[in-house]
């Protein structure tokens, strides 16, 4: 499986560890959290939970990397990684699924192809 390396040099949302978001967040640009979000999440590229993170909403984005703790579904339409450290409480759509020993996810994954995110980019 050839899977997509991540860089992320063009970070410009960051949430941090001390802060609390309650309500929804919407960007075309690449998340990092650190702290605390109590609501949607919906990016075009990736979102970054950190090892502090916790999330308690649904997250759709072009990727996620999970190191903390997210409760709600996900679609990532290039890839879904749960670090070691990560944990997802809910159901993922995903182009591509990624779990680190020592992760946790509770729920159901369905595959989704590429095609399927081009049909949906179309219809928003």
């Amino acid at each position: 499986m050839n899977l997509k390396k991540f860089k992320y040099i063009s970070v410009d949302v960051l949430i941090g560890e001390k802060t609390t978001v309650t309500g929804n967040l919407e960007t075309e640009s690449a998340v990092k959290i650190d702290g605390t979000i109590c609501g949607n999440i919906i990016s075009a590229k990736e979102v970054i939970l950190s090892e502090t993170a916790f999330v308690q909403g649904d997250v759709k984005s072009g990727s996620l990397i999970i190191a903390g703790k997210l409760i709600g579904n996900v679609t990532a339409a290039e890839q879904l990684v749960i670090k070691s450290t990560g944990s997802l409480e809910g159901n993922a759509e995903t182009g591509a699924l990624v779990i680190e020993e020592g992760g946790s996810f509770s729920g159901m994954n369905r595959s989704i192809s590429k095609e399927e995110t081009s049909e949906e980019s179309v219809e928003e």
